[in-house]
């Protein structure tokens, strides 16, 4: 068990690839002292973008996971067939609105549908709402595990962008549009 956990979240990012190299730049200066676990509470991908259309919603979740996150509700971003696919190429638990990421070294459950309000009862975690330029944190501390603060962080759009990240992004638009490409062929 652990005396203290620290949970970085996303939410509705929408395939805007661009501001995840940010983004991991801002998580990565909060991650704190103990385990962090990183979850995204879904909105991942839009149809309306292109990435996202070609790769069938897997595009953003494909980065997520090189950014080491942990756990992406997945409803409404991925069919069961994408789903399918997606699951042997990634490591992170692709997991639908109603099925909450349980953290097999903490013991919590970690409800990945946003809520209007943080809480920590009964062992279950409930994540606060928030917007795609933000990462939500919840530490979790003492023994047993209490919530001990929740902070929403904006990700100013001058927060330089990690350099590993944006090689990650390029090589999934690269993927992306060679797959549109031999769409196009057929």
């Amino acid at each position: 068990m652990y005396s203290r956990l620290t949970i970085l979240y996303t939410q509705n990012l929408r395939g805007d690839l661009d501001r995840l190299p940010r983004i991991y730049n801002v998580l990565r200066s909060l991650k704190g002292e103990g385990r962090t676990l990183l979850v995204d509470l879904g909105g991942s991908c839009d149809p309306a973008v292109w990435h996202c259309e070609v790769t069938e919603g897997r595009s953003v979740l494909i980065a997520l996971d090189g950014m080491g996150f942990h756990a992406a509700n997945i409803s409404g971003v991925l069919s069961d067939e994408s789903r399918e696919k997606l699951t042997e190429q990634v490591s992170l638990a692709l997991l639908a609105e109603n099925t909450p990421f349980v953290d097999d070294s903490s013991g919590i459950t970690i409800n990945l549908s946003a809520q209007q309000k943080t809480t920590f009862v009964d062992g279950i975690l409930n994540l606060q709402t928030i917007e795609s330029a933000q990462i939500g944190e919840v530490i979790l501390s003492g023994d047993p595990l209490s919530l001990h603060s929740a902070t929403v962080h904006d990700v100013p759009s001058t927060t330089p962008k990690d350099p590993t990240i944006a090689g990650v992004v390029d090589f999934i638009l690269g993927e992306a549009r060679f797959f549109q490409k031999r769409q196009s062929d057929e």
